[in-house]
């Protein structure tokens, strides 16, 4: 048992605070995202979200664009303007908005691309029809928020929220009547006398809808006489917010979240579904503003909108806001830079003030950043290379490098000389490169008594890749361990931070340490925890249906190619080919735009990481390059650093058979 932790015969298994929100979706509850969101995401970039602006969020899986879209609906939204906070502080720097929102798979909107209404009514499928029914849900749907919104700004609680949008509520039973005989509704509220009545009646229709979608019915000749359209309802309600308010700048938001699963179920309308979102966005309502998260590549497969060949306008209708780009550090892996980097990459402060502020929800309110990062120590490479060699076996390894005698008594020299495991590898390394290139034997020995391995940018490039070959040769796998190590696994997405922590909670429980109170986790735990996680991040796509499971497949082959290329590489020549690198151009062709379309989906789930790069031949195409995701190096056993020149694949049959 390590000093400094807590146990006892009653010890109690703590509630891992890592594990809820994996799934951002879940922090939809007020007090629970309020205790878990983190402001460090707040930043100029995404300020803009919060501006009258339609403004869609892209990312791939679990990097935060929930937690960003959520603060704007009005439930949440209050929570925060009960206190002076910095998000507080944000906010009032916004104008004023009421945020509803919709989530498309559990609202069952997206049920429409599932289910003909004219087919189960015995006719022809009708695609306007079919739209149109799916645009009145929709319209119901966020007019039923719109009303539980007004509900909420009557209550004592709704004060704080009521006094920031600056609105004069008018008597109840005067904004029902006014509401209720909108021409749009085709007098489907009439008899509703109060905003309860309003909410009563719109759950008739939504009822109705959801037992039509899942069990045909006959169908109401009711609904069919009143379907509202799509633009006109919603600027009324943000048009009677904004009279509301004597400033006049008080603007509607309307939260769309899951746009994606639209894509994969619209067997029915085809794109139909995608297009009666865009038609919101494409509407560019004074009044009403859409926010949407979508993860990467799944935005722009259709921008059309509803009835018309017209797309929707980057820039014109709308802003992009790309978490990745906004998390993502930039490239390069020198150690010694990294405290610095760290200062300004806004994902490490990001996923640091996410742990803080989960463990004091666990009983640790005095936990301090400091304290978190100490709970994973510093990682050094040198200290990782010992864990594999050290002392005799020093000898085995260089005896066993296959270099002409001459170079491996200046290797025994150096042995005795006190040279690290990590420095003799690289070299080793240097060694057979320069042998490689036709240096001779003595030449080699001599320049070793300088250290060449030891030159900043040569070693930089190659640390990794020899802990990786070190690794291997002594049949282990490798020790990943301390903080900046976990920021690097966790590839600028919080959700992958989140497992990482969130198996090293559950280690030490299941060893009886409670991890609140563990000052430091030993390199050992910290190695099987991060491999678990590895794992379960591979695996989690291997069970979305037959496209994860073909991803999975192909994610298995190519890691174990990409380690079995590392090891091969003695002379370490190439350490850039742990990724690989297309032509633009390339991506175009009738193959390609099927790799094009896999890679697209792996980039959208977390399995890929896609960058543009500059060709290091002047007269090439421009050209992107793609990595497995960090957090999948573990399970594969390569290196997770981007470093030098990536491989570069000039034939797409190539790719395409992989």
């Amino acid at each position: 048992m390590s000093e400094g932790n807590v146990f006892g015969d009653s010890y109690d298994k703590i509630h891992n605070p890592f594990s809820p929100g994996i799934s951002t979706e879940l922090l939809e509850e007020p007090r629970q995202y309020k205790d878990a969101f983190s402001q460090r995401i707040l930043v100029s970039q995404t300020l803009s979200v919060y501006q009258p602006i339609n403004s869609i969020v892209t990312g791939p899986q679990g990097c935060g664009k929930s937690m960003i879209l959520n603060l704007i609906r009005y439930k949440i939204l209050h929570q925060f303007l009960q206190d002076s906070g910095e998000a507080a502080r944000y906010l009032t720097k916004a104008h004023p908005f009421l945020g509803i929102s919709i989530n498309l798979t559990r609202s069952l909107f997206h049920t429409f691309g599932r289910q003909s209404v004219s087919r189960s009514l015995g006719e022809g499928v009708d695609r306007d029809r079919e739209t149109a029914h799916a645009a009145d849900y929709l319209v119901q749907y966020l007019f039923r928020e719109y009303i539980q919104a007004l509900l909420f700004l009557f209550t004592p609680d709704g004060r704080p929220l009521r006094d920031w949008l600056h609105v004069d509520l008018p008597p109840q039973n005067e904004l029902a009547q006014e509401i209720s005989s909108w021409t749009c509704w085709s007098h489907y509220y009439d008899k509703c006398l109060s905003l309860a009545d309003i909410v009563a009646r719109c759950d008739e229709r939504l009822n109705f809808w959801r037992r039509f979608l899942l069990r045909p019915s006959p169908f109401s000749s009711e609904i069919a006489d009143t379907l509202s359209g799509l633009e006109d309802p919603l600027h009324k309600m943000g048009n009677h917010l904004r009279q509301m308010d004597p400033t006049r700048r008080v603007s509607l938001y309307v939260v769309v979240d899951q746009y994606e699963e639209l894509i994969g179920l619209n067997r029915v309308h085809g794109t139909e579904l995608q297009r009666v979102i865009n038609s919101l966005i494409h509407a560019r309502d004074p009044v009403v503003h859409v926010k949407m998260g979508v993860r990467t590549h799944d935005w722009g497969s259709e921008l059309r909108v509803w009835g018309s060949s017209i797309k929707v306008e980057a820039r014109r209708d709308y802003i992009e806001v790309d978490i990745s780009s906004v998390l993502m550090r930039t490239e390069g892996s020198n150690a010694d830079r990294f405290a610095a980097q760290r200062r300004r990459w806004l994902f490490a402060q990001f996923a640091e003030d996410v742990a803080v502020r989960r463990i004091q929800s666990e009983g640790r309110p005095d936990v301090t950043g400091l304290q978190v990062r100490s709970m994973f120590g510093e990682w050094n490479p040198d200290e990782e290379a010992a864990f594999y060699f050290r002392g005799e076996r020093l000898v085995k390894l260089a005896d066993n490098s296959g270099l002409p005698d001459i170079v491996r008594s200046r290797l025994h020299e150096l042995i005795h000389g006190g040279i690290s495991p990590l420095d003799l590898h690289l070299a080793i390394a240097w060694s057979r490169q320069k042998l490689n290139r036709k240096f001779s034997p003595e030449e080699v020995a001599s320049r070793l008594a300088q250290r060449p391995w030891k030159h900043v940018w040569w070693r930089k490039e190659r640390v990794e890749f020899a802990l990786v070959q070190l690794a291997s040769l002594d049949n282990r796998k490798r020790y990943h361990y301390g903080w900046n190590t976990v920021l690097m696994l966790s590839g600028a997405n919080i959700s992958a931070f989140l497992l990482i922590f969130g198996e090293v909670w559950d280690y030490l429980t299941k060893i009886e340490i409670v991890p609140r109170d563990t000052p430091y986790v030993p390199p050992s735990i910290q190695k099987e925890a991060i491999l678990e996680a590895s794992r379960k991040w591979a695996e989690r796509d291997r069970d979305d249906h037959d496209e994860g499971s073909n991803r999975y497949a192909v994610l298995s082959r190519l890691g174990a190619a990409i380690r079995n290329s590392v090891i091969r590489d003695k002379r370490i020549s190439n350490p850039g080919h742990t990724g690989f690198s297309l032509r633009l151009s390339d991506l175009s062709t009738r193959v390609g735009s099927d790799v094009d379309a896999f890679l697209r989906n792996g980039v959208k789930w977390g399995m890929f990481e896609v960058r543009q790069h500059t060709s290091k031949s002047r007269n090439d195409s421009r050209r992107q390059k793609y990595y497995l995701h960090q957090l999948l190096s573990p399970e594969f056993q390569i290196p997770f650093t981007r470093v030098k020149e990536p491989l570069y694949v000039n034939d797409i049959d190539v790719v395409y058979r992989w």
